[in-house]
């Protein structure tokens, strides 16, 4: 009745199996029980290895379908079970073999990797194979003992219990957003909606049984209009359900205003037949530089500078900022002579660089400051100041080949944070190799430092954002804004705290030193408890920006509004 396909396992784990005098009567009351029930399809002689090869003529004894019999983790009956495989595993096996496969397990939920992490890869190379019959995640939710000797404390024992998409209590993590759009049985490949938009979208029916006909579906445009909570405009409307046959594939029509090119996001939501959510895809229709062009203002006037031996100081609309002419970096920020702590910055996350020129002068209505770096990254960055108080930064670079982090990087103290009203994908963090499960919005985020796994105030906090628009950062020194004119930016926000491992593992990834404040065009990946974020598929390897023996320039426009 919950539309799913089960097997039915014998009970046990790993070794030692039950012996055959007593597997054999379990057995026979495991399939008196269950062999009327139709969502049964397989029988599993034990778990993960705890397996007597003797019970294996039971189960036909008593099923009358004689439904197939595997063990979890290894090859019988034709059909692979190997746990923990890697990303395009198999010689002769798997994906290069003959069998029907489908891992009993491979992917470990820990922390906040794994279960999510590389199961867009994955998924895709399994739904490429015909010999494919799916997966499983290990495991469901994270398994935890209330402490009565440790004051009521959630005990998941570091990383020895199991870990799952959802907390003790059904708190829903990142991963969980993630394993629910990748596994929507509707699915929408990768379409842009740009000017030239006619309101029809491809998808797939991935159902087994259901015509998408039954299904409903409403789409939403909204504008954000603001950095409030409630600064938005939304149009809501249904849309005609396609007549799409089970796994096959057509086209959904919307019928959208003359209006539509005015919004910022297009939403889609699907509902079973019975009115639960499958899921909520969203599609950007504003790009960052139309974005911010709503909210940037140059105002009008002049910009006042002073310079000294070392420092240069704009100021414009009670906002000064000092740039360090031997550094070409950002020193201090103050606005209404109280300091802003947001300063040494910009600096490159990925090779290193040296000044090797600065300048400045006056425009008809702005002041701009030039820095120039040697090295191989060809470093530049080019500061403006506005009449109006606003800040922009321009700057490029060709960043080293295969880095986990790409990007440039600020200072700015985790003990001024309170929050943020972020609009980028969201509300979970993100990672390389775990990029779905979030839509575009305007989200307001109270700071917490929740680790996966072990404390489960979700979504998280800190950590890294994919399709970055802009930020209002909540600070105790006072609220100020961050916005970029460049698609496809990731925001970095503050360092996530370490988990209290008690074995090593690859569930963690990396962050910029310093913590503060980065933007970045390449992130890192993460693994799962055993597997290297590498053997996870394409999407874990790390930035490559070399190709044919020339290295791509990047290039990105912030704006910074410290008034």
């Amino acid at each position: 009745s919950l539309g799913l396909f089960v097997i039915d396992e014998l009970t046990g784990w790993q070794y030692p199996p039950y012996d055959t005098e007593v597997g054999r009567k379990l057995v026979k009351e495991l399939i008196v029980r269950d062999v009327n029930h139709p969502c049964v399809v397989l029988w599993a002689n034990g778990n993960e290895g705890g397996f007597n090869f003797d019970l294996l003529r039971d189960y036909p004894r008593y099923d009358i379908q004689k439904r197939p019999v595997i063990q979890p983790w290894m090859n019988i009956n034709g059909m692979n079970t190997k746990h923990y495989i890697p990303w395009n595993y198999g010689i002769g096996t798997f994906f290069q073999g003959n069998d029907v496969f489908f891992p009993t397990e491979f992917l470990h939920g820990l922390y906040d990797g794994g279960h999510g992490a590389g199961l867009d890869d994955f998924w895709n190379l399994m739904r490429s194979n015909p010999l494919s019959a799916g997966g499983f995640l290990w495991d469901f939710c994270d398994q935890a003992v209330v402490r009565t000797d440790k004051e009521g404390v959630l005990d998941t024992k570091g990383n020895l219990a199991a870990d799952g998409i959802l907390g003790p209590y059904r708190e829903k993590e990142g991963s969980f957003g993630t394993v629910k759009e990748i596994w929507a049985p509707i699915f929408f490949p990768k379409q842009f909606i740009t000017n030239a938009f006619d309101g029809k979208l491809s998808l797939e029916n991935r159902f087994d049984m259901t015509n998408l006909n039954v299904c409903k579906f409403r789409y939403k445009l909204k504008k954000i209009s603001g950095f409030g909570v409630g600064d938005t405009l939304a149009v809501n409307r249904k849309i005609v359900a396609p007549d799409v046959k089970p796994n096959t594939s057509g086209t959904l029509t919307i019928s959208l205003p003359a209006s539509w090119r005015q919004y910022d996001v297009l939403y889609i939501t699907a509902e079973d037949t019975y009115g639960r959510e499958i899921y909520t895809w969203s599609w950007p229709i504003t790009s960052a530089k139309l974005f911010s062009e709503r909210f940037v203002s140059k105002g009008e006037g002049k910009v006042a500078f002073r310079e000294e031996s070392k420092l240069l100081t704009l100021s414009a609309a009670g906002v000064d900022v000092v740039l360090n002419k031997e550094t070409g970096l950002l020193q201090r920020v103050t606005r209404k002579n109280k300091e802003v702590s947001f300063n040494s910055g910009p600096v490159l996350l990925s090779g290193e660089e040296k000044l090797k020129s600065f300048r400045h002068y006056d425009t008809l209505s702005t002041h701009v400051a030039e820095a120039v770096f040697e090295g191989e990254t060809r470093y530049k960055l080019r500061w403006t100041m506005m009449p109006s108080g606003w800040l922009e930064l321009q700057y490029e670079y060709r960043p080293e080949n295969n880095s986990q982090m790409i990007g440039i990087t600020f200072k700015y103290p985790e003990e001024q944070v309170k929050g943020m009203q972020l609009i980028a994908d969201g509300p979970y963090r993100v990672y390389k190799n775990r990029l779905k499960g979030v839509t575009l919005n305007s989200w307001a985020k109270k700071y917490n430092n929740t680790i996966t796994g072990e404390t489960w105030n979700y979504p998280e906090f800190k950590g890294y954002y994919n399709g970055f628009f802009a930020a209002e950062i909540h600070s105790t020194e006072g609220d100020f804004k961050l916005l970029t004119a460049t698609d496809n930016l990731f925001l970095h926000m503050l360092n996530p705290g370490e988990a209290k491992q008690v074995a090593k593992t690859n569930s963690t990834t990396v962050y910029p030193s310093s913590g503060g404040i980065s933007f970045l065009h390449g992130i890192p990946a993460i693994g799962t408890k055993s597997q290297k974020p590498e053997d996870l598929g394409p999407q874990g390897l790390t930035n490559i920006t070399s190709a044919n023996g020339g290295r791509d320039t990047m290039r990105g426009i912030l704006y910074f509004d410290f008034r």
